[in-house]
């Protein structure tokens, strides 16, 4: 993109907070994988159980990096039992590959706004941006795309503005198909970058995780 009028309108958000989280679902779905009747998804008898996570009692299905960080390996344990009953039941990798996704989220609490990657599930998909905000200089830029979705950025001075859309062009500000229109102060999230880098992409959580999912 080389127009940026659109940071004019980006809404400035001081409170920037960026979370990973990994895919700790407690059940093990072997049912087909491709079932026309999506009731069998829901059918407890087609569910295994996973081991139980000490750091996830409430079973949720995503847990933050920061919970796991000091059980990896009992994380570890979690997905070798994962990938023991995939093999007894016959389940090729890509039927289970989303037990290995991770999701980051780009958040503004304050204001109720967030960047949400919808097509990121993997460290390397991540890395680039995160890269790209704790080496940004002012003038550089960003830019993703994938099944209508397109995301925008670009540094200038002390703030970074994000756009992120459909892939529609030219682009109407006014348009649904805005999802956020939004700006940080540079300092802030290059701190919350780094640290989350360290915190879920350079321990021994991507041994497991990220590195895993591969493209």
């Amino acid at each position: 993109m080389k127009n940026f009028d659109w940071c004019s309108e980006s809404i400035f958000c001081d409170d920037a907070e960026i979370e990973t989280y990994f895919r700790t679902s407690p059940e093990f779905y072997f049912g087909d994988p491709n079932s026309q009747n999506l009731q069998d998804f829901d059918d407890p008898r087609l569910h295994l159980p996973l081991p139980d996570l000490s750091f996830n009692l409430g079973k949720s299905d995503w847990t933050n990096a920061t919970l796991i960080i000091g059980n990896e390996d009992e994380m570890g344990a979690y997905y070798r039992s994962l990938i023991e009953q995939s093999y007894e039941y016959g389940r090729p990798f890509n039927t289970i590959r989303h037990h290995f996704w991770m999701r980051s989220s780009l958040v503004s609490n304050s204001n109720d706004m967030a960047l949400g990657f919808p097509w990121y599930d993997s460290s390397s998909e991540f890395s680039a941006i995160f890269r790209w905000i704790v080496a940004g200089k002012d003038g550089e830029t960003f830019f993703d795309a994938d099944q209508g979705w397109q995301l925008n950025g670009i540094i200038k001075a002390d703030r970074v503005h994000f756009l992120e859309s459909d892939d529609s062009f030219p682009i109407d500000l006014q348009s649904s198909e805005i999802y956020a229109n939004i700006a940080f102060g540079l300092e802030r999230l290059q701190s919350q970058a780094q640290n989350n880098i360290s915190r879920a992409f350079s321990s021994d959580i991507e041994s497991f995780g990220g590195s895993h999912i591969g493209r």
